[in-house]
């Protein structure tokens, strides 16, 4: 949300360097953004001194830029001051309502064209050097307490599978199966270890979870799958699941 206020205040989107610094001279303008919580129900918040509301096209409300900024400034406050990791204040929920927003964050599963998947914010942006608008979504990544994960474990999504080669028996695979940690949970770096002392070797096929796949080729292209599963080898069976270090990284 607070991300929503920055960015509806500034009317811009700024590239970064290498290093994540702003580039100040190198900017999208922003148009609008765009919110989908119910399904034929868009909301377009258009950029300006005066932020206009949309709903399907119908303009129904307006707000001045400067409340939006101070909005930003309050919850920008509430997120550096907090002690918790969930915290909620009236006046911030009941602005919120004001603008139609009921839903600060978008769901896990893509609803529609708009809302929810990787897209955490959706935006209508102009190319200021050639005039062109096009419509782009963003995740949203935060620096501010510790280093952001750009790809999460969630479940099923984000096994990777693998084929072992090799000379192997029922009786290795039956061991192999057997070994489980403490609470009864795949011993991961055991099973990794006695591969290992086996002789045999694990050959990447592919991420089990067709969304995974998806988002990983569609966000660093095809080869992606491929380098995050020989990271994953390399960690947990060349390295027997211990801190490691890629060569010249």
């Amino acid at each position: 949300m607070y991300i929503f206020f920055k960015l509806l205040s500034d009317g811009k989107v700024y590239a970064a360097d290498k290093d994540m610094k702003k580039i100040r001279d190198k900017f999208l303008n922003i148009i609008r953004i765009i919110r989908e919580e119910i399904k034929g129900k868009k909301y377009s918040y258009y950029t300006g001194e005066k932020i206009k509301i949309k709903l399907n096209e119908n303009e129904i409300a307006t707000v001045d830029c400067s409340k939006i900024s101070n909005y930003k400034n309050k919850v920008w406050d509430m997120i550096v001051s907090s002690t918790e990791t969930t915290f909620t204040n009236k006046d911030v929920t009941d602005f919120l309502e004001s603008l139609s927003i009921t839903k600060l964050k978008s769901p896990a599963e893509k609803s529609n064209d708009f809302f929810g998947g990787t897209q955490d914010i959706v935006l209508e942006t102009q190319d200021y050097r050639s005039g062109i608008n096009q419509i782009m979504g963003f995740s949203c990544k935060s620096d501010i307490d510790a280093g952001a994960t750009l790809f999460n474990a969630s479940g099923d999504n984000t096994n990777f599978e693998y084929k072992v080669t090799g000379k192997i028996s029922e009786k290795i695979m039956e061991e192999f199966n057997a070994l489980v940690d403490s609470q009864g949970h795949t011993a991961v770096g055991k099973r990794m270890k006695f591969l290992r002392d086996k002789n045999l070797d694990v050959e990447f096929i592919n991420p089990v979870g067709d969304i995974a796949r998806e988002n990983l080729i569609t966000c660093c292209g095809t080869e992606m799958p491929k380098i995050i599963g020989g990271m994953l080898k390399y960690y947990f069976y060349e390295c027997r699941g211990e801190k490691a270090y890629l060569p010249g990284l």
